[in-house]
């Protein structure tokens, strides 16, 4: 079975189970607390964000492409769109608290520092690349005859 033979509706799911996750820790989050204390959940959101993205890309990616990128180049092009996106989140972000303080406080939908955000691309960046490597593995274990 090749690489691009894994169903797509199977990365429509985990794409789907994702988002609900990301979005289940998030406003659960906000409830207890944990944004407020030294609890850093910021990280692993990035981080399922960005898996999130490589996700996408890779669903994209075998509707896009005729036939299936090398696994370096792949794991290259899942990445940095993934990084892309985190960027666009991060600009969503300051935009949303620029524009809508409250909103932005009451639902932490913000960035302290410049640090905090090149932290959040990274644990984005690094989300997508291990769903790239996740999905080539898991498609080269495919590929191996029992």
């Amino acid at each position: 079975m090749r690489v691009y033979d894994i169903l797509p509706s199977i990365m429509i799911r985990l794409a789907f189970f994702i988002a609900a996750a990301m979005t289940a820790i998030h406003f659960s989050a906000i409830e207890w607390g944990l944004y407020s204390g030294k609890v850093w959940i910021d990280i692993p959101l990035h981080f399922l964000g960005g898996a999130l993205l490589g996700v996408i890309w890779l669903y994209l990616s075998k509707k896009i492409f005729s036939s299936p990128p090398s696994c370096p180049l792949a794991i290259f092009q899942t990445g940095s769109f993934a990084l892309l996106g985190s960027f666009a989140w991060e600009a969503l972000e300051f935009a949303v608290s620029e524009l809508f303080p409250a909103f932005a406080l009451r639902y932490k939908f913000y960035s302290f520092t410049v640090s905090d955000v090149i932290s959040d691309m990274a644990f984005g960046l690094l989300g997508g690349v291990i769903a790239a490597m996740f999905y080539w593995a898991l498609a080269a274990r495919r590929e191996t005859p029992h």
